[in-house]
């Protein structure tokens, strides 16, 4: 097909599908967008409440717990040790399909009614103030990511061990307030800079050792402000400094800033890549209007935000481990055997030919449903035999298409949570009467009068 513009239905602004949009489309046998890229993001979003975190307590054994809802949410929400046990059954939830009603509010319904777990954090030890990370261990305040061992107070951080202050790094150890940084020992203070050690005040720099306040440097040693020393030199100016009195702190940050704003900055951080548009893109190729890809081999995807382990032929996903054949989703993948054909989900894992599902895993041809685990031709929690379900799909998504709601993410009313509770509102701030005045749902901060109960 030939590219066409269309106006969003929500924002009303003018967008552009290319003729390989369409192609993508037709692979994955889901109708062209009606909303535009950006607004296709912020309705996923709203979905995703990463740190707005409240003490409740398991509807099921009672345990008080954190959990990211509040408990004034819609939602049954349980401990992970009850989550996980055997004391409920998922399908004791299903619905039989009602062709009267939109499919929309039936799910609606199905989600709020199903066992949720408080946060989402599979497969982590000693780690209960993390949320939206996996196989995370004795971590605390950290959110999104995977498999981190010792990690305090960080963001869309994986791979990495005792260290605190991460924004978005792979691979760091015994590391301090980095940004986007990766492979990297005892580095403090830095931004974009791999393959580092020993070295304070970063940025852009590789394969560096015993380097301070340094930019844009490859395969150097004993440097202070781009000036290079010799190894004694270099440790006799180090030693005057004590970076733990925060008057020298400051002042070292001052002399960074200003070599920083004098150095040459490159327009995006690509590192390994082929024909990619975006920013902060690694070892990917063909991936356009794509941010913060990290990982091995992504590859022909497009609209995808925050990769930790590599994307293959996805469109408008975020916050994807290893997946492939993925379309409008949220928090689906992970390092399971199958990942792939999701279009329309949210936390799927390890499953195939699953659309408009949240939290199921290890599944496959799944339509609507919640909670779900190893199971096979379900539609709203409801088992068919595979000839019922192939018969009843078609039904199903043509009365959708009747309504105008097959083709989209989730509509927002869904989400439970408050659209400053998420992080839509980082990427898209709103205040609270434009929030209101779009139709999302605000929260007001709860009101804390704490008494001291003892004193010393």
């Amino acid at each position: 097909m030939n590219q066409e513009a269309r106006q969003c239905q929500n924002c009303k602004n003018e967008f552009v599908i290319e003729p390989e949009d369409f192609d993508f489309y037709e692979k994955m046998k889901v109708p062209a967008p009606t909303f535009c890229p950006k607004c296709r993001l912020q309705r996923k979003l709203v979905f995703r409440n990463e740190r707005a975190l409240y003490k409740n307590k398991c509807e099921k054994c009672g345990k008080d717990f954190i959990s990211m809802y509040h408990k004034e949410s819609p939602m049954l929400v349980y401990c992970r040790e009850c989550w996980l046990s055997d004391k409920w059954d998922p399908f004791v939830y299903g619905k039989k399909i009602d062709f009267s009603q939109s499919f929309m509010s039936q799910f609606r319904d199905l989600f709020r009614s199903v066992p949720i777990m408080n946060l989402w954090s599979p497969q982590s030890v000693n780690s209960e103030y993390s949320n939206f990370s996996a196989k995370n261990k004795d971590c605390y305040l950290v959110f999104g990511g995977k498999e981190n061992e010792n990690i305090r107070y960080s963001s869309s951080t994986s791979f990495s061990k005792d260290s605190q202050d991460l924004f978005n790094c792979s691979h760091l150890e015994l590391s301090y307030e980095n940004i986007q940084c990766e492979n990297s020992q005892r580095l403090f203070f830095s931004k974009y800079s791999d393959n580092c050690s020993d070295s304070y005040f970063l940025y852009k720099c590789r394969n560096c050792i015993d380097c301070f306040g340094c930019v844009n440097l490859r395969n150097k040693q004993n440097c202070f402000f781009n000036e290079q020393l010799t190894k004694d030199d270099y440790k006799k100016r180090l030693e005057k400094i004590n970076l733990g009195s925060f008057k020298n702190f400051t002042q070292n940050l001052e002399g960074f800033n200003s070599i920083y704003n004098k150095a040459i900055h490159k327009y995006a951080q690509f590192i390994n890549t082929a024909n990619c548009t975006g920013d902060n893109i690694r070892n990917a190729r063909d991936c356009r209007v794509c941010f913060d890809i990290s990982g091995n081999d992504s590859e022909n995807s497009k609209y995808v935000t925050y990769v930790v382990s590599g994307v293959k032929d996805s469109y408008d996903s975020y916050g994807m481990p290893k997946a492939e054949r993925i379309y409008e989703a949220l928090a689906s993948g992970f390092d399971l055997i199958e990942n792939s054909d999701y279009a329309f989900t949210f936390f799927v894992r390890g499953s195939k030919n699953i659309q408009y599902s949240i939290n199921c895993s290890a599944s496959q041809d799944l339509f609507g449903c919640v909670g779900l685990d190893k199971k096979e031709y379900c539609i709203l929690n409801r088992q068919y035999t595979k000839d019922e379900y192939e018969a009843l799909l078609p039904k199903i998504i043509e009365h959708m298409k009747s309504r105008g709601e097959y083709g989209e993410f989730f509509p927002m009313e869904v989400s439970p949570f408050a659209y400053n509770e998420t992080i839509a509102q980082e990427y898209f701030p709103l205040t609270k009467e434009q929030a209101q005045e779009n139709g999302y749902k605000w929260k007001e901060d709860d009101v804390r009068n704490y008494k001291i109960a003892r004193q010393y």
